[in-house]
């Protein structure tokens, strides 16, 4: 294991968010807003009344934003979907 006592206060940071991100303390939970709630009650409509878990919602908010900027450039070429996706901000639910 690398030691990172020489490296600057910036490097701490990035890995203390990492592992924060790691441990799962930026999770999300089907309740906590007015969007969420209604993404899980039509996600628990199409699915036997479950209730969507982190990976699902991730998912749903990585294709929902690949196929909009599809839609807004109507064209599926990488490069440009691409540079859609980064020029469009996220909007998950």
């Amino acid at each position: 294991m690398m030691s990172l006592t020489s490296g600057s206060d910036q490097l701490h940071a990035q890995v203390d968010d990492f592992v924060g991100y790691l441990r799962g303390e930026r999770r999300l939970y089907w309740d906590m807003t007015e969007e969420t709630r209604a993404f899980a009650k039509r996600y628990k409509a199409a699915f036997d009344g479950r209730i969507p878990n982190e990976a699902q919602a991730s998912t749903y908010s990585a294709v929902t934003h690949y196929l909009k900027a599809i839609a807004a450039i109507r064209t599926d070429e990488g490069e440009a979907v691409v540079r859609q996706m980064r020029n469009t901000s996220i909007k998950d639910f």
